[in-house]
């Protein structure tokens, strides 16, 4: 099963632009995810959670949607306070010109993480990388490598 994610991590690694610490972070978060692999029934925390399902799939990224995403179509989502603060996000995507820009306090960057790895590295690197070290979780770990 490695196999494929280390395909996919090259395939990452291939057209991925950014820092260069960032695809170090996500070598080691692979490499991490191959001493541990998924965790089983044998792991303490997960042996009453059935991997088996998750371990088998096979994921890819989420594309655009098909159609544009309207206000209309969130509409039903609502709490009927169109007024409230509201971030969407479209497939793990920030959608600004759906959300709502709420009066944030004075130093809060509201933004998607791919335009902060280009305008805030600095700020993004510690928080990033203080999850994925050589303790890693399998999940925190294969997270890591994509």
């Amino acid at each position: 099963m490695t196999t494929i994610y280390r395909t996919a991590s090259e395939e990452l690694a291939a057209r991925a632009e950014g820092p260069g610490w960032l695809g170090s972070l996500r070598h080691a978060g692979l490499r991490r995810f191959e001493q541990v692999g998924f965790p089983s029934s044998r792991d303490e925390e997960w042996r009453f959670t059935p991997i088996t399902p998750i371990a088998r799939a096979v994921f890819q990224p989420a594309e655009a949607p098909a159609a544009p995403v309207t206000a209309a179509d969130l509409a039903r989502f609502t709490f009927g306070h169109p007024e409230w603060p509201t971030l969407v996000f479209v497939n793990g995507r920030l959608a600004p010109e759906l959300s709502s820009r709420p009066v944030l306090p004075e130093g809060t960057i509201l933004t998607s993480l791919a335009e902060a790895l280009v305008t805030h590295p600095e700020l993004v690197e510690p928080h990033l990388a203080r999850q994925a070290g050589p303790e890693a979780t399998p999940f925190t770990a294969l997270n890591a490598a994509f």
